[in-house]
């Protein structure tokens, strides 16, 4: 019985790593700053005193 629960607790084990590693991975793929494919993320700046936030643009 003990190996069993042992074995059982491995698995149990094995399966949160995997799927950890997994949505890190998806997280890779992603687009930076949440820009569709074929758009720039342009950052942040001043312009006549006032500030601009960043934007998404066309290439």
């Amino acid at each position: 019985m003990t190996r069993f629960l042992s074995s059982l607790m491995i698995l149990a084990m094995a399966g949160s790593l995997t799927a950890a590693a997994s949505a890190s991975m998806t997280h890779m793929n992603k687009p930076r700053h949440g820009c569709a494919v074929g758009q720039t993320y342009v950052h942040g700046y001043m312009k006549g005193g006032k500030y601009v936030k960043g934007y998404c643009r066309h290439k």
